[in-house]
């Protein structure tokens, strides 16, 4: 047993010549080799929903499947709450745009154009916006490179706008043409979508387009203005955005002697009720179907007003001849006819005049839907 036991220790001394010893395996992977790209799509959306959207911005620029994977995750990563994004010409150079976000704390900072001629655009981490003015009192510009190029100012600007939630989008005084159609898409989103002053120089499926991209973000306030005559905001889109919004703020605001006049159809005037406000300067509708929709607004006792064309004056026969006994109607002379609901302060206050830019058998017809315990200005209703 001993000598047994001595011949073992004897024998671990020497080196095993027998058998070769075995190296631990490698990664043998190269370092230049794409993993990353090897995943499902399931599971890089997985991923990418725990980063942030500047994070995105970079991922999106590596290939055509993560710039689509991106798009997909931003829904579900929160994004910046912000009151307002707004589009204005340049004051200081003719030509150029200057693009603002304003917070609820009214820090704000400037996209310009003019300072993007090197390829590169204005913005900062939203981490980073500055809030002390300048000597001359104004909001502090950002000055600070993009992460990343892109094709032309507004694809850049939608990498951006993409981080937040606005309240309000304000586009004004400027040229839209087919290349904001992306950016539209987006800010269209907000709650209240306005555009003011603005020449519309869109292709025709430009035109499609645009009108699509609203009636599918469906905002509850829409208010348009054109300095040239309207073509694509037409019964077909008051009446889809009815159907869109459960309580619509449709203003449309047109030049009048060119556009030609949208004829509101009976079906149309029998979901007008539905509107909060309906304010459009070239909308024409039967008188004989006004009354219905005008008593059924005022039963849901909202604030709001209308304004828009009817084919010719009321007859107080037929307006007492509609008035159920709920509802009393009065006339004075010289002033604004009344409907109010009996037993409440609601009321709804009326007026016509004839259309002296049209034909002379077309009347302007205004109402005003409030409260009268409250104090709800209604300025734009006011007489010429």
């Amino acid at each position: 047993m001993v000598q047994t036991r001595k011949r073992a220790r004897e024998a671990g001394k020497q080196p095993c010549t027998e058998v070769e010893s075995v190296k631990p395996q490698q990664n043998e992977c190269s370092k230049g080799e794409d993993l990353i790209s090897q995943l499902p799509d399931n599971c890089l959306v997985g991923i990418f929903e725990r980063l942030k959207h500047k994070d995105l911005d970079e991922i999106a620029a590596l290939s055509s499947r993560m710039n689509r994977l991106s798009n997909v995750s931003r829904p579900k990563i929160g994004k910046i709450k912000a009151l307002k994004f707004i589009i204005t010409p340049d004051r200081e150079i003719p030509g150029e745009l200057v693009f603002t976000i304003k917070y609820a704390n009214q820090t704000q900072f400037l996209l310009e154009t003019a300072h993007s001629s090197d390829g590169l655009f204005k913005k900062k981490r939203h981490e980073e916006f500055p809030k002390s003015k300048n000597k001359n009192g104004k909001q502090a510009r950002v000055a600070a490179q993009s992460q990343q190029q892109a094709a032309s100012i507004i694809e850049r600007v939608v990498e951006l706008v993409k981080w937040f939630d606005f309240q309000q989008c304000h586009i004004l005084s400027i040229t839209v043409d087919d290349n904001f159609l992306p950016l539209l898409g987006i800010v269209s989103s907000s709650t209240q979508f306005n555009l003011k002053g603005c020449t519309m120089n869109l292709s025709h499926d430009g035109q499609k387009r645009f009108v699509s991209e609203l009636l599918a973000q469906r905002p509850p306030v829409i208010d348009l203005g054109f300095d040239q005559p309207n073509s694509f905001v037409d019964q077909d889109f008051v009446n889809q955005y009815t159907l869109a919004v459960p309580s619509p703020d449709l203003t449309v605001i047109t030049e009048l002697h060119q556009s030609p006049m949208i004829r509101c159809d009976k079906p149309l005037a029998e979901v007008l009720c539905n509107f909060t406000v309906l304010s459009i300067t070239h909308f024409l509708v039967n008188t004989d179907w006004i009354l219905f929709p005008l008593m059924e607004r005022l039963r849901l006792e909202t604030d709001g007003f209308w304004k828009f064309r009817i084919s010719r004056d009321f007859d107080h026969s037929e307006i007492f001849a509609a008035v159920s006994a709920d509802l009393k109607y009065t006339f004075r002379p010289g002033r604004d006819r009344q409907i109010e609901i009996l037993g409440t302060n609601r009321v709804v206050r009326f007026f016509t005049r004839p259309d002296w830019m049209k034909e002379e058998n077309i009347f302007t017809f205004t109402a005003s839907f409030q409260d009268r315990s409250c104090t709800t200005n209604y300025s734009r209703l006011s007489r010429p």
